[in-house]
């Protein structure tokens, strides 16, 4: 039987996992995910490994990916919101005329509507929430027939201190939600 959550509007979440230390294949799964150019050499090297794990439902995605040890990536924007932990690694971001960088534990807000980034990760581990722009919309009060307002943030690091802090539950509720059902949840309370 499939599980669903009201957080996800109860569609039941769906799952993807990939993995590899083949540089081609490697290289094949970056190229179809992202517009990317390709390490210094022309290669990944034979240690280079990649994992995608994703859990998504209802245009929610939860996603706890490893690149390869030094790639920059030519990303196209999108409406949804992205809360990105960076787990290991280091990130610099081009944002058009502004750059960026991050290293563990940097918590970093993301939407771009109609605009190209380009990112560089070093050893990158991260964790990725994903809302949908409908969903963000709605929770600040947008009329339904009207166009979404375009969300933009002027730099993807949130204020320091307390209000990086506050984002972490939210994501770890959000991919708890995704993984379990809401009575799952209520029947382990009770134990």
């Amino acid at each position: 039987m499939a599980t669903t959550s009201a957080l996800t509007g109860g569609v039941p979440p769906r799952r993807f996992e990939f993995s590899t230390t083949d540089p081609d294949q490697a290289q094949d799964f970056i190229s179809q995910m992202y517009r990317a150019q390709p390490p210094r050499d022309g290669r990944l090297d034979r240690a280079s490994p990649v994992s995608v794990s994703q859990v998504s439902a209802g245009g929610l995605s939860h996603v706890d990916i490893t690149m390869p040890p030094d790639l920059t990536l030519h990303l196209d924007g999108t409406d949804d919101l992205s809360v990105t932990t960076l787990v290991t690694g280091g990130v610099h971001a081009e944002l058009g005329k502004h750059t960026e960088r991050y290293r563990a534990g940097d918590v970093c807000l993301g939407t771009f509507p109609r605009g190209d980034y380009v990112v560089r990760c070093v050893d990158f581990r991260a964790r990725i929430l994903t809302v949908p722009a409908a969903a963000v919309a709605q929770v600040t009060g947008s009329m339904p027939d009207r166009p979404l307002p375009a969300l933009r943030f002027g730099s993807l690091r949130p204020p320091p201190g307390a209000a990086s802090r506050d984002l972490l539950p939210t994501r770890r509720r959000a991919r708890s939600s995704m993984r379990r059902p809401c009575w799952q949840r209520r029947q382990e309370a009770a134990c």
